[in-house]
């Protein structure tokens, strides 16, 4: 009881930290995110995407007919058309995006600066050293900054952050649910940056595996090692494949405005160039 209690101290500290630095940063009478993307990128559209699903009621919509004359809509789902965050606006028809989306990157912030605090705790590591890891994450230069300015770049934080626990849920319990769940809300908040978060869910997946061979005293083969990843990276690939109704349309929309252009595109092009 006593330690939970200590917990309970640390997070609404730093949720009270995330929301004052937030506030802090926007200055007196001043918006939290960017004067020009956030009027022009960040809050249109997804307003944008929220009016044409009020007006066709088409959850998955295939074209933007007030943008450019008239264009396929994926072309901007890197603007969060299916992205968990955006959604959830959807439900608040009343209230301003441009409000809401301001709201939702403290939120996302200070959620992934609880889920990180909570991971390491799981980790056995002190309230202390995992509440100032935590600060040190939320006063990291990206962080704050782009909550505000690119919030794409930060927003899938929260999901990473929660499949670390599902990582550490897969090898612990045998459990691959919260794994597939946080990759794949990653993906969809965020698809180009999810790249980067899923290769560091690898790096942190090997670890893990490391650790659990070595607490039960087993060795590692090769062969078992290729088990055990291809079982691992299944669990990936599935929440990739389940993402597939946005990455999919997407990918055929990237290539085929470089192909409308007379450019040659091939999709190993399209990643390196999304990293």
């Amino acid at each position: 009881m006593k330690e939970r209690r200590k917990d309970l101290l640390w997070e609404m500290a730093l949720v009270l930290l995330t929301v004052t630095a937030c506030l802090y940063s926007t200055g007196v009478g001043n918006i939290f995110g960017a004067k020009v993307d956030w009027s022009s990128q960040h809050s249109v559209f997804p307003e944008y995407f929220r009016q044409q699903f009020y007006r066709t009621g088409q959850f998955f919509p295939e074209f933007a007919l007030n943008i450019g004359g008239g264009q396929n809509i994926y072309n901007f789902s890197y603007y969060g058309l299916f992205s968990p965050v955006v959604l959830i606006g959807y439900l608040l028809p009343n209230v301003k995006m441009s409000d809401y989306m301001m709201v939702a990157s403290i939120v996302c912030l200070a959620a992934a600066v609880i889920i990180l605090y909570r991971w390491l705790k799981s980790r056995e590591f002190t309230a202390v050293v995992s509440g100032m890891t935590a600060l040190m994450f939320l006063f990291a230069g990206p962080m704050i900054y782009q909550s505000s300015h690119q919030i794409m770049f930060v927003n899938y934080m929260p999901f990473l952050c929660l499949t670390f626990l599902g990582i550490d849920r897969y090898f612990e319990q045998k459990k691959s649910g919260l794994l597939i769940g946080g990759t794949f809300l990653m993906i969809m908040t965020s698809f180009y940056f999810s790249i980067g978060g899923i290769l560091a869910l690898g790096l942190y997946g090997i670890y893990r595996y490391a650790r659990t061979k070595e607490r039960a005293e087993e060795m590692i083969t090769v062969k078992g090692f290729l088990g055990d990843g291809l079982r691992f990276a299944g669990r990936i690939l599935t929440a990739i494949m389940l993402a597939g109704v946005l990455l999919v349309p997407t990918a055929m929309a990237l290539l085929g405005r470089s192909g409308s252009r007379g450019e040659k595109t091939d999709l190993w092009q399209l990643l390196l160039h999304s990293t």
